[in-house]
């Protein structure tokens, strides 16, 4: 592992240190404001406090049933921002990290049918090239969905995951298995 980022917030970098402590080298843990979770914005919090679930929902993810990936809660940010502040996040990586692979698609040579979301009874290894920047990023949900969405959309419209946005727990992305990876590096 090269480089560890992190969220400013406690919780995070709380997260990131134990991984730097108990990887070789121990790499510095950098820790950036552009990491850090969905702002919800103050009303949002109010409503909660005051027992208004159904309101804070309607404030938070706009009305009706869907999520609006454009609806700005009041003093928050939308999906839209946080997926432009991710697609900013990975763009600057990619400047800073980034290297030229000659072959792409051999590197990655992970079974598609493996199911990567069991519980691992051996540590997993992802096979990696050398040469290749080991970036690990410890953020949260929304903003990690997000950035996922960009990865997965690397120059192409947005398009959608299927992520529950109320779920923090994620696995290795299949997002390793997918040509896109590879061609992050060009």
């Amino acid at each position: 592992m090269d480089q560890i980022y992190s969220s400013t917030l406690k919780r995070a970098f709380e997260t990131a240190l134990p991984i730097s402590e108990n990887n070789i080298g121990k790499p510095e843990v950098l820790q950036n404001e552009a990491l850090v979770e969905r702002e919800n914005g103050p009303l949002v919090q109010k409503l909660l406090s005051e027992g208004k679930r159904y309101e804070a929902k309607e404030e938070l993810f706009g009305p009706g049933n869907d999520r609006n990936f454009d609806h700005r809660p009041q003093g928050g940010e939308s999906f839209k921002d946080v997926s432009t502040r991710a697609g900013i996040v990975l763009r600057t990586l990619l400047n800073k990290h980034a290297v030229h692979l000659k072959e792409h698609g051999k590197h990655f040579d992970i079974d598609p049918d493996a199911d990567i979301t069991a519980p691992f009874a051996e540590p997993f290894v992802i096979p990696v090239p050398e040469g290749i920047p080991h970036i690990v990023i410890v953020s949260h949900n929304v903003f990690l969905v997000m950035l996922h969405e960009e990865m997965l959309c690397w120059k192409r419209p947005r398009c959608k995951t299927s992520f529950d946005y109320g779920y923090t727990g994620m696995y290795v992305s299949r997002l390793l298995m997918l040509p896109v990876y590879t061609k992050l590096y060009l």
